[in-house]
C-alpha cells in the first residue's frame, strides 16, 4: 500500500521505488524522487498522469530541499511566497498550484473512459483545497507525517506505553526508584519514558552504566535545569547542579582542595573525634536513666553540626540544629515534587495557580535569611576566632574579595548556593547511610554481635574508638558496605542531562535527554549479586570493591566527572560514628517491639531513608 496523501491533483510520496505504485485500482506515476538528511527520506510527486505542469513543479520542489536557485524550468510555475513554514522548502510549500491545461496522459487508464485533465481533476478534489492556505497546510502535515515516521524507523529505545500529553508520568510513584525497577525488569535495563515532554532514559544495569559514565562520561556530564534548582539553588550555581562546564570545573577543584581532599579529611580527624565523644557522652546520659529515644533524630543533628563545623569552623545552637534539619528535610522532597513547569515548560502559570510557586518561594526565603545570618555571623567574628584556623566558608569569601586575581567568579548568591548544597548534601547522605546501617543491624542481631566484637576487640581499653583504629576493623567497613548497596543515599543518584546526540548500543540518545542512573536497582541486580536482597556483610570481606565508582555493581555515591566529592569526608565520618556506638553500647527495641515489627517503608525524596524514626534503647556493654 502506497504511503502519501492526495492533495489536490497531486500526490507527495515518499518511497524509493521507482516502479508504478497501486493505491485503491489507481495508478499513480512517480515524477521524481530525491534524498534529504533532513526529513529523513525519499519523496516524490506523484500525479495521475504527469504532465509539463507538474514536472516543472517537481523540478522547482527539489531545487528548495536542496537550497539551490529556482531552475529556469521551475521558475515559470513560482509564486511569490505567502508564508514561511519550513527553512527548506517554505517556498514551495506556500506556491500557488494553479491547475493547467489538459494534459494528455502517458497511458490511458481505460479505454473506454475519458480521460482526466488536471483541471477536472482539480475540480474533484476542490472542495478540500479551494484555498492556498489550505493547499500548503495539506502539503506540511504530509511532509511531518512522513519525517516523524522516518524517525521511528531507527531502532527504538524499549519504552511502556503511556497516555497522551503525560506520557509515563502516571507510572512514577513516590518512591520512583522501586517502580523504575518493576518498568526495567518488564522493558529492560535501557528504557525510556516520556515524562510529559521531556525525554528521559532509565539505566539499571552495571553494563550500561559503564557506557553512560565512563565511555560517554563527558557526553552526560551535564545537569537538567530543574525548578527547585533554580529557586533554592540560585538558578543551579552550586557544585551538584551546576550545568557542567568552566564554571563548576573550577569551583570543583576549590571545594575539593579546601574542604573534601584527603588531606583535609585527615585534619578534620581531631574534630571528628570531638563531635563523637560528645554524642556518645550524651546517649550514656540516656543509657543511665533506661530510657527510649530516637537514634534518628540524634543522627541528624549530629551530622548537621559536624558538617557546618568544618564547613564554617564554629558551632550553631541547638535551635539552629533544629531549623537546618527541618529545612534540609523539606529541601529533599521539592527536589522531587513534580511541579508542571519542569514537565510542560509552558504550564508555568499551572504552579502560579495551584500555589506550588509560592510555597518554593517562600521556603527559598527562608534558606537565603539563613545563609544571610550565618555569613554576617562569620565576618563579624573573624577578628574573635583568629588564628583557630581558615574555613572553608573564609576561602569562599576571599575567591570573591579577590576577584581580579582568581579564576572563578563568586558573588554572594554563588557563596549561598555553595554553602547550601555543602550542609545540606553532607547533612542527609552521613544521616542516611547511618540511620539505613543501625537499622540492618538491629534486624539482624548476630551480624551486628559480630560487628561488635571486632571493634571492641581493636579499642580494648581505650576510652573512645579513634580514626588509627579503623584501619583494622574490617567487618565494620564490610557492614557499611552492604547497607550502602541496599539503601544508596541517593537511590537515582542525580539526573544527568546530554550535551550531544550520542550513540550506545545501536540506541542514538539525543541531546537533551534526561538520564536517570537508577543505583537502587543496580544493587539489586541478581545477574550483579548472590541473593541481592539479603543483607550480607561477608560479601565485601574478600571484595576489593570501594566507593570511587569503578565497580559499576556498586555505585552509591556515582561514577565519572559527576561522582560525588565528599565521599572520604561522609565516609570516615560514618566509621567513627558507628564504631563508637557499637563499641560502647548494646542496642534494643523498645518493650513490646518485635524485629519484625520494623517498618522499613522508605520516605519519598531525593534522598533515601525511612519514613519512620529508629527508637532504641542504648544499654551499656556488658
Amino acid at each position: 500500500m502506497l504511503e502519501g496523501e492526495l492533495i489536490g491533483h497531486l500526490m507527495v510520496i515518499k518511497g524509493s521505488d521507482g516502479k508504478q505504485c497501486s493505491r485503491k485500482r489507481q495508478r499513480w506515476v512517480t515524477v521524481g524522487r530525491i534524498q534529504n538528511e533532513k526529513l529523513r527520506g525519499t519523496y516524490g510527486l506523484c500525479q495521475r498522469w504527469p504532465n509539463k505542469e507538474t514536472m516543472a513543479l517537481w523540478s522547482q520542489f527539489k531545487d528548495e530541499l536542496c537550497g539551490k536557485e529556482p531552475s529556469s524550468r521551475s521558475a515559470r510555475v513560482s509564486a511569490p511566497p505567502r508564508l514561511t513554514i519550513l527553512p527548506s522548502v517554505g517556498e514551495f510549500l506556500s506556491a500557488k498550484l494553479t491547475p493547467g491545461k489538459k494534459a494528455e496522459p502517458r497511458e490511458p487508464p481505460n479505454r473506454s473512459s475519458p480521460v482526466e485533465s488536471p483541471s477536472s481533476s482539480m475540480s474533484s478534489h476542490g472542495d478540500a483545497f479551494s484555498s492556498d492556505a489550505s493547499m500548503s497546510f495539506g502539503i506540511l502535515l504530509v511532509l511531518l507525517y512522513f519525517s516523524f515516521s522516518g524517525r521511528s524507523k531507527r531502532r527504538a529505545i524499549p519504552s511502556p506505553s503511556g497516555f497522551p500529553l503525560i506520557g509515563n508520568l502516571h507510572q512514577l510513584s513516590l518512591t520512583p526508584h522501586r517502580s523504575l525497577c518493576e518498568l526495567s525488569k518488564k522493558h529492560g535495563p535501557l528504557m525510556l519514558l516520556h515524562l510529559g515532554r521531556i525525554r528521559t532514559v532509565v539505566v539499571s544495569s552495571a553494563e550500561l552504566a559503564h557506557e553512560f559514565m565512563r565511555i560517554h562520561d563527558l557526553c552526560f556530564a551535564s545537569r537538567p535545569r530543574v525548578k527547585a534548582s533554580k529557586f533554592l539553588l540560585y538558578d543551579g550555581k552550586d557544585l551538584a547542579f551546576a550545568p557542567y562546564g568552566e564554571y563548576w570545573r573550577q569551583l570543583k577543584k576549590l571545594s575539593i582542595t579546601q574542604l573534601l581532599s584527603s588531606k583535609m579529611v585527615q585534619s578534620f580527624a581531631r574534630l571528628r573525634e570531638r563531635e563523637v565523644a560528645q554524642l556518645v557522652q550524651s546517649i550514656s546520659s540516656i543509657a543511665s536513666d533506661g530510657g527510649v529515644f530516637s537514634l534518628s533524630e540524634v543522627f541528624n543533628w549530629f551530622t548537621n553540626a559536624l558538617v557546618c563545623k568544618a564547613v564554617l569552623n564554629s558551632s550553631i545552637s541547638d535551635e539552629k540544629k533544629k531549623l537546618l534539619a527541618e529545612m534540609i528535610h523539606v529541601n529533599t522532597v521539592y527536589f522531587v515534587k513534580v511541579f508542571a513547569e519542569d514537565y510542560f515548560p509552558s504550564l508555568r502559570w499551572l504552579d502560579v495557580l495551584l500555589g506550588l510557586e509560592e510555597k518554593l518561594n517562600r521556603h527559598h526565603k527562608k534558606w537565603d535569611a539563613v545563609l544571610d545570618a550565618m555569613i554576617e555571623e562569620h565576618i563579624s567574628s573573624s577578628e574573635e576566632r583568629g588564628s583557630k584556623g581558615i574555613s572553608f566558608l573564609d576561602v569562599l569569601l576571599d575567591v570573591q574579595k579577590n576577584d581580579f586575581s582568581s579564576e572563578i567568579h563568586l558573588t554572594k548568591e554563588h557563596i549561598k548556593a555553595i554553602l547550601l548544597v555543602m550542609i545540606a548534601a553532607g547533612t542527609d547522605t552521613s544521616f542516611a547511610v547511618l540511620d539505613w546501617t543501625m537499622v540492618e543491624l538491629v534486624r539482624n542481631p548476630n551480624l551486628m554481635r559480630k560487628a561488635q566484637e571486632e571493634i571492641r576487640e581493636i579499642a580494648q581499653g581505650e576510652a573512645t574508638v579513634r580514626e588509627e583504629h579503623l584501619s583494622k576493623m574490617h567487618y565494620l567497613k564490610a557492614v557499611i558496605k552492604e547497607s550502602l548497596r541496599l539503601h544508596p543515599p541517593l537511590p537515582l543518584l542525580l539526573p544527568r542531562e546530554s550535551t550531544q546526540d550520542c550513540q550506545i548500543k545501536g540506541y542514538v540518545i539525543p541531546k537533551k535527554t534526561r538520564v536517570l542512573i537508577n543505583a537502587w536497582a543496580i544493587g539489586r541486580d541478581p545477574e550483579s549479586w548472590e541473593s541481592p536482597e539479603e543483607f550480607k556483610p561477608e560479601r565485601f570481606l574478600d571484595c576489593p570493591t570501594d566507593y570511587n565508582g569503578n565497580n559499576f555493581k556498586y555505585l552509591p555515591f556515582g561514577a565519572g566527572r559527576r561522582i560525588c566529592p565528599g565521599i572520604q569526608f561522609a565516609i570516615s565520618s560514618i566509621e567513627l560514628t558507628l564504631a563508637n556506638l557499637l563499641c560502647f553500647f548494646d542496642w534494643k527495641l523498645p518493650d513490646g517491639f518485635k524485629i519484625e515489627d520494623m517498618d522499613m517503608t522508605e520516605c519519598g525524596g531525593i534522598s533515601c531513608y525511612r519514613k519512620q524514626s529508629l527508637q532504641l534503647m542504648p544499654c551499656f556493654r556488658a
